[in-house]
């Protein structure tokens, strides 16, 4: 069992005149290598997807300080199963046997959200604020609205409630007596100092 060698490969008169890579790869397995193979490919599904699964926790990791990060979580599956004998049903005086299945590797389901209640913090800052329970932000640029769990928000010049970088205002509705109305939260600058 294995490979052939180079010699065999071109016959035994023949002398090689290219790399012994080129001529490797030309090479023709011999009969049973292709378990070997079948088994190689389930073992590198598995260490490609240990990859995967290590870059996610690796980018929670590196977004644990990051205002509202939402950690990920990876989902894996069996990718296939080869069936190498049916199953039977009962017969006589004897039970059935069940199928006689070798998986051949897995995949990557889903890379799912973790949307979990976070620790609140006192930042000091009177414009920061959270959620708690389900629900997000509403920011928007004028033109298009955006969602977020970050509650870390500033006031710009004209005293609007904006997003870190100032270019999404907070959206929201101000109450009144008779009812709830779209608005675009404002503060007067006057009565909160502004740095």
């Amino acid at each position: 069992m294995g490979w052939t060698s180079p010699e065999e490969a071109l016959g035994s008169a023949e002398r090689p005149t290219q790399s012994p890579i080129a001529i490797a790869l030309r090479a023709v397995p011999n009969q049973g290598d292709s378990i070997m193979m079948r088994s190689l490919f389930a073992g590198v599904s598995g260490i490609r997807n240990h990859q995967t699964w290590l870059d996610i926790i690796g980018n929670n990791i590196s977004n644990v300080n990051t205002v509202g990060y939402k950690s990920s979580r990876a989902t894996f599956a069996e990718a296939l199963a080869q069936t190498l004998r049916s199953a039977t049903g009962p017969h006589d005086d004897f039970g059935g046997t069940n199928p006689m299945q070798v998986g051949l590797g897995l995949k990557l389901m889903s890379v799912d959200t973790q949307f979990q209640q976070g620790a609140f913090e006192t930042t000091g800052n009177y414009t920061d604020l959270a959620i708690q329970g389900k629900g997000f932000f509403i920011v928007s640029d004028g033109s298009q609205m955006f969602f977020t769990r970050s509650g870390a928000f500033n006031l710009d010049a004209d005293g609007f409630l904006t997003a870190q970088g100032g270019s999404l205002r907070v959206q929201g509705y101000m109450a009144n007596q008779m009812a709830l109305s779209p608005a675009i939260f404002r503060l007067p600058t006057s009565r909160y100092p502004m740095g």
